[in-house]
């Protein structure tokens, strides 16, 4: 597979999915959760060969973020707590899987719960007679089973019901368990993503393991092999025990961490496999024979709250820039997208020698006079708009004024009703004097 084209490919995956980036290796088997820390090293190891910036040779621009991104994938999955992280989800999936394939369908679940009243029924005639017939072999002591007989009848079937109930019942807590562990699981990686507290215990952990077969081996950076000095004697434990410590390389400016740095034996710089669990074990060099371990200093809660702090700040960080990079890179499309059109009105005005917008004959500089054009038809366009709106908000107004016109109108037409009502009072005084 070439190399450019598997480069790529890492980078189409996503941040998270770090089992898939590692799956890419050719010739090899896909990494899964389950897959021990030896096979996972090896297909991270055929990956980094191929895809090292070293070995594509500026054939691909951005081959440094792709073995970054490498790194960050196999340190993540050779971390015990995001493995348990992926097994727990994938135990959720599986029962996901089984719950819906034992789901029973509706004829089946009508069948059983036929069976069930059935089986209810029987119990309740059992418990009906047994009592009769007790009460036909003892004539003289008649008062006694007539008491005993209706607390036998409730008993037998509220019994059953109750036993019943109680399967189901603890049938339900069963579920409401799983579901429980499973939501808290959910929750952790939810809770993943908020920004870690911070110890301020100053209080030295564990004891101090030095001298003898533990001495400091050599750390050098996985991309350009210089090798790695810690700041503090603390700062080496942290690096290198279950802290997980991320370092920059000062020369490549590369961040990795114990497992993905290459590790030399202290005694004849042979090289050899090193991840956080080796950390409180001894190992036989392969090259000179000899064991050595790996010395400890005592760190408190607070370093080791400021580490996981730092890697999230890390994390934030890359996210934010990602981000970023995908808004400026949906801005350039729309800015492409405007400049094409604009070279098309270009060329349309420049094979037509006429403008497309005021279709005036336009034998030279095609490109300002498209340009003042389209300035012009947005400006007004704009003010259309603005009269339009104007418009719009002077109507209420006139309403107004056709309101008070009629009520004029009806102020004229009380007036002559008034006027008719004097000429009939002079007709009957007319009348009267005549």
């Amino acid at each position: 597979m070439d190399g450019v084209a598997l480069a790529q490919s890492i980078l189409d995956c996503g941040e998270r999915e770090v089992l898939q980036v590692l799956s890419l290796a050719p010739g090899l088997p896909p990494v899964s959760a389950e897959t021990p820390v030896a096979e996972a090293r090896r297909n991270y190891m055929r990956l980094a060969g191929l895809v090292h910036p070293d070995k594509l040779q500026g054939r691909f621009q951005r081959s440094t973020e792709v073995f970054q991104k490498l790194v960050r994938a196999f340190e993540l999955v050779v971390d015990p707590k995001y493995r348990k992280q992926l097994l727990s989800l994938q135990a959720k999936e599986a029962k996901k899987k089984v719950g819906k394939k034992a789901q029973t369908p509706p004829q089946l679940k009508a069948k059983q719960l036929t069976e069930q009243v059935r089986q209810i029924t029987r119990l309740k005639a059992t418990a009906t007679v047994r009592p009769s017939a007790e009460s036909s072999m003892a004539k003289p002591n008649r008062a006694a089973p007539k008491k005993k007989q209706p607390t036998q009848r409730k008993r037998a079937p509220e019994d059953d019901d109750d036993f019943i109930d109680y399967d189901e019942d603890e049938d339900e807590d069963e579920g409401e368990d799983e579901d429980a562990s499973v939501d808290e699981e959910d929750m952790d990686l939810e809770f993943a993503d908020k920004e870690p507290s911070v110890s301020t215990s100053r209080a030295l952990l564990g004891t101090r393991r030095t001298g003898g077969i533990y001495r400091d081996t050599t750390v050098s950076c996985p991309q350009c092999r210089t090798p790695w000095m810690p700041d503090s004697k603390q700062h080496y434990s942290l690096f290198m025990g279950p802290a997980g410590k991320k370092v920059h390389c000062e020369t490549c400016l590369c961040r990795f961490g114990c497992a993905t740095a290459l590790h030399a034996c202290p005694h004849c710089n042979h090289s050899f496999d090193y991840d956080a669990s080796l950390y409180d074990t001894v190992i036989q060099c392969d090259g000179c024979r000899k064991t050595f371990g790996f010395p400890y200093y005592p760190v408190n809660q607070h370093l080791i709250d400021q580490v996981k702090l730092d890697e999230w700040r890390e994390r934030t960080e890359r996210e934010k820039a990602r981000e970023r990079e995908e808004r400026a890179a949906r801005r350039r499309t729309t800015d492409n997208n405007a400049s094409e059109e604009f070279d098309t009105l270009v060329g349309e005005c420049i094979v037509n020698e006429t403008c497309p917008f005021c279709k005036r004959a336009i034998t030279v500089r095609h490109r300002q006079h498209v340009e003042a054009c389209l300035k012009n038809k947005i400006t007004n366009n704009a003010a259309s708009t603005a009269t339009s709106t104007a418009a719009i908000t002077q109507k209420p107004p006139r309403k107004d004024a056709v309101v008070v016109k009629k009520s004029r109108t009806c102020k004229l037409v009380s007036k002559p009703a008034k006027k008719a009502k004097k000429r009939r009072r002079g007709d009957d005084s007319d009348s009267e004097d005549e």
